[in-house]
């Protein structure tokens, strides 16, 4: 079955970011972006390969600063919800990916 069959609500979206962050540790993480107009919480998914090393402080920022990133945003209007669905299933993807070792990501 199809895993883009419906949209997700502002919960469910905040709910499978979470467990995103739950099941993946050491590569994702949930930030704060401020809010919305309805005064609700908007957050994202940081990923990156080096995510606990950087908290712990065992890499430099400026190594990090270095290396090439990107910022994708899906949802720019609240009533275009497919480019939040494909980004969320793109994470969940890398993310598993990585977690299989797989040459995927």
């Amino acid at each position: 079955m199809c895993p883009l069959t419906a949209y997700h609500d502002h919960d469910e979206l905040e709910a499978d970011l979470s467990d995103l962050a739950t099941k993946f540790p050491r590569h994702a993480v949930i930030i704060y972006l401020g809010d919305s107009r309805q005064e609700r919480p908007l957050v994202g998914l940081r990923i990156s390969r080096d995510l606990a090393d950087l908290e712990s402080g065992r890499v430099r920022s400026g190594a990090l600063r270095r290396r090439p990133r990107v910022k994708l945003v899906g949802n720019m209007h609240g009533n275009e919800p497919v480019g939040r669905e494909l980004l969320l299933r793109l994470a969940r993807h890398v993310l598993e990916a990585d977690r299989r070792g797989s040459d995927e990501r």
